[in-house]
């Protein structure tokens, strides 16, 4: 039987691995040593992520310390933040910081909570009145599903991902690309067919073929998260494509809301009006 787990066996140095113990405590003194592992303090290990023992015929050998699980956890949770694509906001925009002054928001808080314990198989959405806090509530809901339920998260922010992809749709990488998104654990999608209105910018055939393919996907494989939030409300997606609008308004029964359009409710804009 090996004295040594298999996965440990660059780990432990040479000196260690089979040496005998005479009058000095090895174990003792290789565990006392400390390590340079980050992220959190073990007393265990003293941050090495390994412990050492002796084995039944006074070999010292090695193993994974029990911190190696948080750490793994920990370091997942990272490179999940990281290729979410909401690195910069996901810890900024949660349901503790969300201001609850109106009526909508609070129906905003409470629909998302009502998706977080359901079994996700709708998509969630939510359109309407600019600045109203769709962008929020929805990566406080991404922030949940990234963080405490482990999910993969992939963030698509339309105005500036969209142009991206568009500029890439006859290149070789294109598929795989879209890909990310079609296939995401959980999608979402922020600002659906936002358009550079300054610039007279206008909805596209591209932008429909886009949305198209990456949310008839996400249709026909009900076991992927999608949430969405859009300026417009569903009916109007409708009216800009029918096919794209169908599948939202279908997908999202139950967890749809639309916030009246009243710049009173542009949490920007407090104070002017």
């Amino acid at each position: 039987m090996k004295t040594i787990l298999d996965g440990f066996l660059k780990t432990c140095p040479t000196s260690v691995k089979y040496e005998k113990y005479e009058d000095i405590d090895f174990v003792k003194v290789y565990n006392n040593k400390p390590g340079n592992k980050t992220g959190e303090n073990c007393d265990i290990c003293k941050n090495k992520g390994i412990v050492y023992y002796y084995d039944d015929n006074k070999n010292i050998a090695c193993r994974e310390c029990s911190c190696m699980l948080s750490r793994r956890k920990k370091a997942r949770s990272v490179r999940r933040i990281n290729s979410s694509g909401l690195k910069d906001t996901i810890r900024l925009k949660t349901f503790d910081n969300f201001v609850v002054k109106g009526q909508h928001q609070k129906d905003m808080i409470e629909l998302a909570r009502r998706f977080l314990n359901s079994d996700m198989s709708h998509w969630l959405y939510y359109g309407g009145q600019v600045g109203a806090g769709k962008t929020h509530i929805c990566t406080a809901v991404v922030g949940e599903l990234l963080l405490n339920r482990g999910k993969e998260v992939r963030y698509l922010q339309w105005r500036e991902d969209v142009p991206r992809l568009k500029a890439k749709v006859n290149d070789d990488d294109y598929q795989e690309l879209i890909g990310e998104y079609k296939t995401a654990e959980v999608l979402y999608i922020d600002d659906l067919f936002k358009t550079d209105t300054d610039r007279g910018s206008k909805i596209t055939a591209g932008d429909i073929n886009i949305a198209f393919e990456i949310l008839n996907w996400r249709y026909q494989n009900k076991g992927l998260i999608t949430i969405l939030s859009s300026q417009l409300t569903v009916r109007e997606i409708v009216i800009v494509d029918e096919a794209v609008g169908s599948r939202i308004f279908e997908r999202s029964q139950g967890y749809m809301m639309t916030i009246q359009k009243d710049i009173r409710k542009n949490y920007r804009l407090n104070g002017m009006f």
